[in-house]
């Protein structure tokens, strides 16, 4: 009976909406392992996979979310470089590191992998034109046509994210929370 009262317990308590910045989520996979993980059949890096199935899985048993979004950025929207040319105008910084380089290299290499973990996952992948995730997962939230009056987490380290905290509860996933 105690083990039926805490499970019906969990169920109220369960989360409604879960949003997952994909972009983010994949680049903690990858720089959260300390050495790569390898294929050995075909000798390809699956780290990001690797530790984004332990992560998802985290998340989920924490969380028991309904419905799970996995947003993903599509690009730089024309409208903010316009506005302020300047936006996030580091990325495109010739000096950039080395390393800096070869974690983009092995985070684009981990990207359909863990889009498939999503999916295979029962998660929702959203991808939007030219856009990013933070003003996807915005949109979302600020629907009330969209999923109104409901409970929402969303999962990033993205600070662009804090705009919506009246809306949604945020998680600003360290690397050790995952």
């Amino acid at each position: 009976r105690k083990k039926e009262r805490e499970e019906a317990e969990a169920k109220e308590k369960a989360l409604q909406e879960l949003f997952i910045d994909a972009d983010n989520f994949v680049w903690r996979a990858v720089g959260g392992m300390k050495q790569p993980v390898v294929n050995i059949r075909t000798s390809e890096e699956v780290s990001g996979a690797w530790n984004a199935t332990r992560m998802l899985s985290k998340i989920l048993d924490l969380w028991r979310p309904e419905i799970v979004f996995a947003v993903w950025d599509t690009g730089m929207p024309p409208s903010k470089t316009d506005l302020l040319p300047q936006y996030k105008s580091f990325r495109q910084d010739p000096t950039r590191s080395s390393y800096v380089e070869q974690m983009a290299t092995r985070v684009r290499a981990n990207e359909p992998r863990v889009f498939e973990l999503f999916a295979q996952s029962g998660c929702i992948n959203v991808k939007l034109g030219v856009s990013e995730a933070d003003d996807i997962v915005a949109a979302m939230v600020y629907s009330e046509k969209f999923l109104p009056e409901l409970s929402r987490v969303c999962v990033t380290g993205d600070k662009d994210y804090l705009h919506l905290a009246d809306k949604a509860l945020i998680s600003l996933s360290r690397r050790y929370d995952l």
